[in-house]
């Protein structure tokens, strides 16, 4: 079980169980801790002074334990209540409905965009007479800053971070290639330029770019309550999927496709070298596609052009390969996803499969009562998507460069089928 955020117990006078908080042991028998909450229960720690970590994971995982409107209904009704105890209690809940608003548009800046019922909603809450001006102002920052966030999600050329000019590093563009992108532009750059005259560094980056701006698009809701094993309800993630697919029949298109033996040695090492890029830019997903696209049968396959690979080349790749290999439950991956320095494109290889062993081993709710849910099990999927939105919110400080991206979005590649057809036609099987 993962170490997960916990509820702030100093703000509790008694440890007593009650009917919507139950205490006890934790695993091990340690010391006493909250194990299961209503749902209104686990709305009210955002009014009580928590930890960022323990809020940060309730909010990401809410939907867990109730739909938004519900989440947000809750405020009027604790204005009200608040009313009848005075203005100390109003000043309160407004604090309290203030951070919720900065840290819930911060943390989940999806929630907010192109959501009318969800806008709705919080417009009624500020409606309310209790909700002070300078709250309602906030609110209404913050909520629009979430939306222009997710608007520029959706612009290829926004999703960067400039930073300072001079950090920039300079893009891996040779002379020859920029005359002809002067001369051709962005038309058909497949005819202007082949694989290996892009630098693989460059390629990387640009790999790089395309794919934290899918994956900043993915939204908590579709990674909670199985969402994320249908493309109809996790079209971002389907999206994020449907590339690294397309990657990966594309190296092996490439690869498979191409006659001369020495020029094919050659694309093998390139995206060799583009894999080493990817994982030093921690592009997780990304290496995962170069991993599968150079391990799948038909490129493996050939090994009278492996053997002609350059021997520090293949160096790097059996270090790639060790690092990838699925043994042991990707323990080697594991320690450098989990150790990454933000902005990282995580590994839906990895994420997916923790989502549903923590989503099929723990119980949602505590004891069987569909009234009580369990924590544990809340906490920990609120972690684990907490660690997913602070890789997405970053932003890397490179510089799209519209040709490469073109040349990438644009990518040939065929089916496993015909790539066995074109492997076996251009090296053909030695018989023993």
């Amino acid at each position: 079980a993962l170490s997960t955020p916990k509820p702030n117990l100093m703000v509790y006078g008694d440890h007593n169980s009650t009917t919507d908080l139950i205490w006890g042991k934790e695993a091990g028998g340690g010391y006493e801790v909250i194990l299961a909450a209503t749902s209104k229960r686990l709305i009210s720690f955002f009014l009580e002074e928590q930890t960022e970590a323990f809020r940060r994971s309730l909010l990401l995982s809410h939907s867990q334990y109730t739909p938004t409107h519900m989440l947000l209904r809750f405020w009027p009704d604790q204005l009200n209540v608040a009313v009848k105890q005075g203005p100390e209690e109003i000043l309160r809940v407004n604090n309290a409905l203030s951070l919720f608003f900065k840290q819930w548009t911060t943390w989940a800046p999806h929630a907010f965009s192109k959501k009318p019922k969800v806008l709705r909603a919080v417009k009624s809450v500020m409606e309310n007479e209790c909700v002070s001006f300078l709250t309602k102002n906030e609110i209404f920052h913050n909520v629009k800053s979430a939306s222009a966030r997710m608007n520029e999600v959706e612009d290829p050329l926004k999703w960067w971070s400039p930073g300072d000019s001079k950090s920039l590093p300079p893009p891996l563009i040779s002379k020859s290639l920029s005359r002809s992108i002067q001369k051709w532009g962005l038309v058909n750059p497949h005819s202007v330029a082949n694989l290996l005259d892009l630098h693989p560094t460059e390629v990387a980056r640009q790999i790089t770019l395309m794919d934290h701006r899918l994956f900043a698009a993915i939204p908590a809701t579709e990674l909670l309550n199985g969402n994320f094993l249908k493309a109809e309800t996790s079209p971002c993630l389907h999206k994020l999927s449907e590339r690294f697919n397309q990657v990966t029949r594309w190296i092996g298109t490439e690869v498979c496709s191409t006659p001369d033996i020495k020029t094919r040695r050659k694309v093998i090492g390139h995206f060799i070298i583009i894999g080493v890029k990817l994982l030093t830019l921690r592009n997780f997903n990304a290496l995962m596609s170069v991993f599968v696209g150079l391990t799948q049968f038909q490129v493996s396959r050939m090994k009278q052009t492996w053997a002609g690979v350059q021997p520090a080349l293949l160096d790097k790749w059996r270090k790639l390969e060790s690092l990838c290999s699925p043994l042991n439950n990707f323990s080697e991956l594991r320690l450098s996803h989990e150790s990454a320095s933000n902005p990282s494109v995580k590994s839906p290889t990895l994420f997916v499969k923790d989502l549903t062993f923590i989503g099929d081993g723990l119980p949602t709710h505590y004891n069987g009562d569909p009234r009580l849910f369990s924590l544990d099990k809340i906490t920990q999927i609120g972690k684990l998507i907490g660690k997913i939105e602070a890789a997405q919110r970053d932003r890397y400080n490179l510089q799209p460069q519209p040709f490469i991206q073109e040349f990438l979005r644009t990518i040939h590649y065929e089916d496993a089928h015909e790539i066995e057809k074109l492997s076996k036609r251009n090296e053909p099987s030695i018989a023993t």
